[in-house]
């Protein structure tokens, strides 16, 4: 196992701690009430699932962009030598972390669109052929976001959409397809 996925499990958990901490002060619940019932979870998860594949088939239409195979490249060259588990892993750690952070805690605090611009500002990438991404990003969040409000704020849906769409495409690097 890379060291990576250690260190990406302690800074989503701190991503996740700041979420419940926000939450507690808050006096909410990350899921409406009752949302941990099978007859909440299993739709939520399933409406996420659905689309962190559409997420991932949607970025399919823009691999050909002289930036998005850039990103690819720099992607794969961080990512592309992680098994299996450790794909799996990650994108259940970030779509976790993430998901709790921007739709849960943040989103009710100040709206959808704020909550998707923070989202694709935290999505920045290292240098400037690369800034689209951040875009892609706010306009993912965009899609999260109205997924959690959708599921009338059940943030399964959005963890499940965003870990979906992160192991499809961690996947892709890894096989370099």
């Amino acid at each position: 196992m890379t060291r990576l996925v250690p260190l990406a499990g302690i800074f989503y958990g701190a991503l996740a701690g700041v979420a419940g901490l926000w939450l507690w002060l808050a006096g909410r619940a990350p899921w409406p009430p009752g949302g941990l019932a099978p007859g909440a979870l299993l739709p939520a998860l399933a409406a996420g699932a659905s689309l962190g594949l559409a997420l991932h088939v949607a970025s399919h239409a823009i691999r050909g962009a002289p930036w998005m195979r850039e990103l690819e490249g720099t992607f794969r060259e961080a990512f592309g030598s992680l098994g299996q588990g450790e794909v799996l892993a990650l994108a259940l750690v970030s779509g976790i972390g993430e998901e709790l952070l921007f739709r849960a805690a943040l989103q009710p605090a100040v709206g959808l669109i704020p909550a998707s611009l923070l989202f694709g500002l935290a999505h920045f990438p290292v240098r400037r052929e690369l800034l689209p991404w951040s875009g892609l990003a706010a306009l993912a969040g965009l899609a999260l976001g109205a997924l959690f409000d959708v599921c009338e704020g059940h943030v399964a849906a959005p963890i499940a959409a965003h870990a979906v769409v992160n192991a499809a495409n961690l996947g892709m690097l890894r096989e370099g397809r």
